[in-house]
């Protein structure tokens, strides 16, 4: 195994992921092992919110896009193959995107990195704020509407 896999396999990234556009706000604290790949932190992200994940979804990480790579889009990392500790580095800061119509925009905050045990290879939400929208409202332009009772 190599050292550096090692000393990072025990690591535990705490990230607030808040949708963007949306005030008040909605968010989830989550606590994932360093080493989760980017496909498997994707369900993460589906369940705490209660999405569907039945729209397709991309990962910016440094001006760099995370996703299903298809034979149309050669820029696109191969999210299966990259764990979240190399995906971000030394950013603070990444975006997901959620149902390309829709648009959800969700901003990830590195709120810390600490020390695992033998029982943090599993990830887990620490809570968060507000449910989600509803699937296929219109996004961030659209939810206000729902809101309102103009839908």
């Amino acid at each position: 195994m190599n050292p550096r896999a090692k000393i990072l396999g025990r690591r535990v990234y705490q990230l607030k992921i808040t949708l963007r556009g949306i005030r008040p706000p909605i968010w989830r604290r989550v606590q994932v092992p360093a080493m989760i790949r980017l496909a498997r932190f994707q369900d993460v992200i589906q369940t705490v919110f209660g999405w569907t994940d039945t729209h397709l979804h991309q990962f910016w990480i440094d001006d760099t896009p995370y996703g299903q790579p298809d034979d149309f889009d050669e820029e696109m990392r191969n999210e299966n193959s990259v764990h979240l500790a190399q995906a971000v580095g030394r950013n603070k800061r990444f975006t997901y995107i959620y149902d390309f119509g829709d648009n959800w925009g969700h901003e990830i905050l590195v709120e810390k990195i600490i020390a695992g045990d033998a029982g943090s290879e599993r990830p887990l939400c620490l809570g968060g704020k507000r449910h989600r929208p509803p699937e296929d409202c219109g996004g961030p332009w659209g939810y206000p509407r729902i809101l309102e009772g103009d839908w």
